[in-house]
């Protein structure tokens, strides 16, 4: 699990630009095979999700190449879903073990966010012994799921307040190589309308 938050040198804009994003919570479906989560229609998609991603893509990309690399991980330029907006209420993502996922947060559309989303995080750390991390999340983080990694948003916090958290999403296929040896595989071009 990877977060760039709040002390990302680019944080401030992609919280400009993660703003951008407006839709209609009332066009949300109910995902398949995920209890919780809701989708918006890629039909729906606007076009302020996609410059958001695009945005991330531009000034990250060098950055997630060493990353990759470090991990071992070569990552698919071309998404395998998405980008798409979910929505997260009492319900979990997460990412298959050849997969990527990178979730931007953006605001709710219909009430002002207050604020972090208090989320979990489920990593296995050996022979399927789950950790757990307990993180604070805003508008304009961005969290990336290895393989196997959950994110959880609890029904409500603390204080009995329901909780939801909305993303745009996109999933990479991302198969191991060796640690040094990762990256964006440069042979597929990254899809702009899946």
């Amino acid at each position: 699990m990877l977060l760039l938050g709040s002390e990302d040198e680019f944080h401030e804009e992609l919280q400009r630009c993660a703003m951008q994003v407006k839709f209609r919570l009332d066009d949300m479906i109910p995902a398949p095979d995920m209890h919780g989560a809701f989708r918006l229609p890629m039909s729906f998609l606007p076009e302020s999700a996609i410059k958001l991603f695009k945005y991330f893509y531009d000034q990250k990309r060098d950055y997630m190449f060493q990353w990759a690399k470090e991990k071992g991980l070569l990552l698919d330029k071309l998404t395998k879903f998405g980008p798409q907006i979910i929505l997260l209420k009492r319900g979990e993502i997460s990412a298959a073990s050849n997969e990527l996922s990178f979730s931007i947060v953006v605001p709710n559309p219909y009430k002002t966010q207050a604020g972090r989303v208090a989320v979990s995080i489920t990593s296995a750390i050996s022979n399927n012994i789950p950790a757990y991390s307990r993180r604070d999340l805003e508008v304009g983080d961005v969290l990336i799921l290895e393989g196997l990694e959950k994110l959880l948003v609890p029904y409500a916090d603390a204080t009995g307040t329901v909780q939801e958290l909305f993303l745009v999403s996109a999933v990479h296929v991302a198969n191991f190589v060796g640690q040094g040896k990762g990256g964006w595989n440069e042979t597929v071009g990254m899809k702009e309308d899946s």
